[in-house]
């Protein structure tokens, strides 16, 4: 009779978001892919035989780090198969721990699997949204540009704000028209352009991210294992991808509005110097956001505080009807992909600052295999998310188990059942 394994993959922070990176902070209470946790002893009296072991991997909240996770996973179901003896391979998942095993399930190196037991898990389905790579490394650097100029709208704000106060505490309220703004716009200039020079950091993931969806694209055709997906009603998973839809829907409107520009200067593209065109406007964030500052605290007219601001002659003033626009429609852009990039933060936070270069859709249900959904209900303490805190859920998974055959799974017939 062929053994059973069944691998128990964890998924994002399952210590806890502190303790994942502080280990003193950790409990003694074994997490429950640990060998002597109930969930874990629990399978073990359920299987007679069964090997349970766990897998343990980085638990960052980060797409590159699931996709290495699913090859190490993939490469230990191949040490652990035995062709002569092929056993029956089960992979337990709970939360992005899923997203890992969806991953591995398809990997060259992983052998057929029996079945895979997703507990709450969000699954996600990542796509470029341009086969371009200049045009992929353009939309990023825009919206991490678009966010960074947000951020330094606001802390110019502040700025302006904090002034305002020292001013109006001072007994001399005659200072209120002289600010040192001079010193600031500049400053708030210049840290915007370097600040904006140094986001190739940030952007070195985009290339990652996309050689690794090339290549799972690349990957041959597999028998498609049976999935067992476990949830409860209204659990934090099932919030998170409504959320994640709503946000889709906002970075869809944008890449809408985004495409017919960037086909137009895609020729442009493969030279470097065509980015730093981005950087034109820089000069005028600061004074901008001074003169709305002006505006706001001190009630002066708008030409008033633009002109306390800057001189009425040179470049700057030629340069502000056509520069202002487009920072206004910029800050616009930034503000709704720095809401969409918070909801879709949760799947990678990667995605925060590169969402406008990917395409992200998310389910509850595997794309593309076969599964059988089973709802439990919330009769535990704590979140909800932690199904496997369940009893019901454990047995459920136990018979689950025990029901699926020892043949080829390339030999069984799809099925969708929700129940």
């Amino acid at each position: 009779m062929a053994r059973t394994i069944v691998h128990l993959v964890h998924g994002t922070w399952p210590y806890g978001f502190l303790e994942h990176r502080l280990k003193w902070l950790r409990r003694p209470k074994p997490a429950w892919f640990h060998k002597n946790s109930a969930f874990c002893t629990a399978l073990t009296s359920a299987l007679p035989g069964a090997e349970v072991v766990p897998f343990e991997w980085s638990g960052n909240n980060s797409y590159l780090a699931r996709h290495q996770a699913a090859c190490c996973l993939a490469y230990r179901m191949m040490q652990c198969h035995d062709p002569d003896n092929p056993p029956r391979q089960i992979i337990v998942a709970h939360s992005h721990g899923g997203s890992v095993a969806h991953i591995a399930s398809r990997h060259p190196w992983a052998p057929a699997l029996t079945g895979i037991v997703a507990m709450a898990t969000p699954f996600l389905l990542i796509e470029r949204r341009t086969e371009d790579d200049h045009q992929e490394a353009l939309l990023a650097y825009l919206q991490t540009a678009t966010l960074l100029l947000l951020g330094a709208c606001i802390t110019i704000i502040l700025f302006a704000w904090f002034d305002v106060l020292r001013v109006f505490s001072s007994a001399d309220t005659t200072r209120s028209t002289s600010w040192p703004f001079a010193d600031l716009n500049w400053f708030g200039s210049s840290a915007l352009v370097v600040v904006l020079l140094s986001v190739g950091g940030m952007l070195q993931r985009v290339g990652p991210i996309r050689n690794a969806i090339k290549e799972t694209r690349g990957w041959p055709a597999k028998p498609r294992a049976e999935w067992f997906v476990v949830r409860t009603d209204g659990d934090e998973a099932s919030r998170l991808l409504e959320r994640a839809r709503k946000a889709y829907a906002a970075f869809d409107f944008t890449w809408r509005r985004v495409r017919a520009a960037l086909a137009a200067i895609a020729p442009a593209l493969k030279y470097r110097w065509p980015m730093l065109l981005l950087l034109a406007p820089a000069p005028w964030v600061s004074p901008s956001i001074t003169t709305l500052a002006r505006r706001l605290f001190l009630d002066e007219p708008w030409r008033v505080a633009w002109h306390s601001v800057v001189p009425e002659t040179g470049w700057l003033a030629a340069g502000a009807p056509i520069v202002l626009p487009v920072l206004v429609a910029l800050v616009m852009v930034g503000v709704l992909l720095f809401m969409a990039g918070g909801l879709i933060s949760p799947f990678g936070w990667e995605f925060y600052v590169m969402g406008l270069a990917f395409e992200i859709r998310a389910g509850e249900t595997p794309p593309d295999s076969p599964y059988v959904v089973s709802k439990v209900p919330y009769t535990w303490l704590g979140r909800r998310h932690s199904v496997y805190e369940s009893p019901e859920a454990r047995t459920r998974i136990a018979d689950w188990i025990k029901q699926q055959p020892t043949a080829d799974p390339a030999s069984r017939p799809w099925r969708i059942v929700t129940r």
